[in-house]
């Protein structure tokens, strides 16, 4: 997760921790000046398709960083989830989530589980995190995005829904920077359109209608294709194509191809 320190990197067994840091400013405006030239690292993108690495540790957490196993506590601190019982599921949730799919699954069930017993509290908790969030925390973002995904509950499509139509900030780093902001925010409202199509449901109509609207709405078209494309997964792709293509603009009917 984004830190507000010192960019650093470092595997502690059975988990990674990812804590990258800035010192840049949070407010939504125009770049201050004295924004950062360069923006703090993100994870691949082949690590944040199925799980956004958790990191974890305040100022000063290098030094933690160095030792293994980690401070559980200092970990759970970076994560932005509240000291509640509800909190204290989700990050169990996430730590299940680090280990290796062969020795974590039982860890996972268990854990959600829990968290299926108050499926709307969780969402409103997660929901509460994500809005506290300093805008330039961006894998942690991410990894709230990523446990709204994991809540089999309508709340939780509303929840990526509204990520994914917020509007992008101006980009905050040097102009030309490779990996900017703008890169980062759109991830973020990716992984949200992604993980509305992943949710799995007693029904799937929340998650169709859901995607049926962002496939049209004013987005982005990155986003956009990215909604269509979960659309057609998840119903009828004939009929799905043959719908769409008669409200998309024809430029945008590559969109619609297999």
């Amino acid at each position: 997760m984004l830190l507000r320190s010192a960019a650093f990197r470092v595997l502690v067994s059975p988990l990674l921790f990812v804590a990258a840091c800035t010192n840049a400013p949070t407010s939504v405006g125009e770049p201050a000046a004295d924004s950062p030239p360069h923006p703090p690292a993100l994870a691949p993108r082949s690590q944040r398709s199925s799980r956004p690495p958790i990191a974890a540790t305040p100022k000063g957490a290098a030094s933690i960083a160095a030792s293994a196993p980690a401070n559980m506590e200092e970990v759970f601190r970076g994560t932005g989830l509240p000291d509640t019982p509800t909190g204290r599921e989700l990050f169990e949730y996430l730590v299940a989530a680090e280990k290796p799919a062969d020795k974590g699954a039982a860890d996972r069930d268990a854990a959600m589980t829990k968290l299926d017993l108050h499926k709307a509290e969780v969402v409103a908790t997660l929901v509460d995190a994500y809005e506290h969030l300093d805008e330039t925390e961006y894998t942690t973002r991410m990894d709230i995005v990523y446990l709204l995904g994991c809540i089999r509950d309508p709340a939780a499509v509303a929840a990526l829904e509204t990520i994914a139509r917020s509007s992008v900030p101006p980009e905050r780093y040097a102009p030309d920077t490779e990996g900017g902001s703008h890169e980062r925010e759109f991830a973020i409202r990716g992984d949200a359109i992604q993980a509305i199509g992943g949710l799995e449901l007693a029904s799937d109509e929340v998650v169709s209608r859901s995607l049926r609207g962002l496939a049209v709405a004013g987005l982005d078209r990155r986003l956009r294709a990215l909604a269509v494309r979960g659309y057609l997964k998840a119903g009828d792709f004939v009929a799905r194509s043959a719908e769409l293509r008669s409200v998309l603009d024809p430029k945008e009917h590559w969109m619609l191809a297999r």
